[in-house]
């Protein structure tokens, strides 16, 4: 399904409901395998649903032109990926917290920190004895990043750094698995200028919403100002069985959601290409909507329409 609509976000801790409006992309299906022999097939929905969310947000960011020399980040990573960098670092279960927090403040300050963000980082790990084999492993990560390899390359030496730990190695398999798949169901009228746009693997990123697996984050990156997020988007299992407490048992779902307020607004988008700011003004002026298919032009058009038959 896609929409386009007013949604209500609860606070995290305190303070009031927030209201906003949502581009959102899903896709549902059955949650577990149905009977002997079928776990296979069920492995393989879930990774061609997970690609077919990389590849909508690939589109979708493609086809809202940037100015300057600002490009697209989409950063993924799984559930998993983390828990399995600090055990294939040894370090020990009660120490774990504390680095956790560590990435969680580079992650939760993205925006401010801009390219400091892996300084501090490395300069916080350094107070740890372990530190250093976390570091050795982070830098054969971004290694590869800096040369702009695929998502595909990134996750084959997730994998290398994941010895020794059997979970973060499922999660970097899995990773893997997904990232083949993006780049076989891209249309092949769709190529990703590495100078435009950007796949990079985040192992410290964690969306509290999409905890089942998949997490994806979308904005753009700039110079000077770090990333200013656009869309967020993942497998959320565990939020439909804590909601339905029970009674839609045997579904999941994977998704993105774009935030329109922030494309209307953005200065970094081409205003010729934002189809977001006249989206957005329709529903400020309380008038009726022309659909969604209207605010989605081009490539991303199409990747919506094609994602609904699924």
């Amino acid at each position: 399904r896609f929409t386009f609509d007013t949604v209500y976000r609860a606070p995290v801790v305190v303070g009031a409901v927030k209201q906003s409006l949502e581009a959102a992309f899903d896709i549902v299906h059955h949650s577990s395998a149905r009977g002997l022999g079928e776990h296979e097939a069920f492995e393989e929905l879930q990774r061609a649903a997970d690609a077919e969310v990389v590849r909508v947000m690939v589109e979708v960011l493609q086809d809202f032109a940037l100015e300057g020399n600002s490009k697209y980040e989409i950063a993924v990573s799984y559930a998993g990926v983390l828990d399995g960098l600090l055990e294939a670092s040894a370090v020990p279960m009660d120490a774990r917290v504390s680095v956790r927090q560590a990435f969680a403040k580079v992650e939760q300050n993205r925006g401010s920190f801009a390219k400091g963000g892996n300084l501090w980082l490395d300069a916080q790990l350094q107070k740890f004895p372990w530190g250093e084999t976390i570091l050795q492993k982070l830098q054969k990560l971004r290694s590869v990043q800096i040369q702009d390899k695929g998502l595909d390359e990134q996750a084959r030496v997730l994998e290398e750094v994941m010895r020794g730990s059997e979970r973060g190695h499922r999660a970097a398999e899995r990773l893997l698995q997904v990232a083949e798949l993006v780049q076989a169901i891209l249309p092949s009228g769709v190529s990703m200028d590495p100078h435009r746009i950007h796949l990079v693997i985040r192992p410290a990123l964690q969306l509290h919403r999409y905890s089942g697996g998949l997490m994806i984050q979308g904005g753009i990156a700039t110079p000077k100002q770090g990333v200013e997020v656009l869309a967020t988007g993942g497998r959320y299992d565990p939020l439909i069985a804590a909601l339905s407490k029970g009674r839609t048992s045997g579904l999941a779902a994977v998704g993105v959601c774009f935030s329109p307020e922030r494309f209307a607004v953005d200065k970094y988008i081409s205003p010729a290409a934002n189809a977001f700011a006249s989206a957005t003004a329709y529903q400020q002026a309380g008038e009726s909507s022309p659909g969604p298919g209207a605010f989605w032009g081009g490539a991303a058009s199409g990747a919506l329409l094609d994602a609904r038959d699924w």
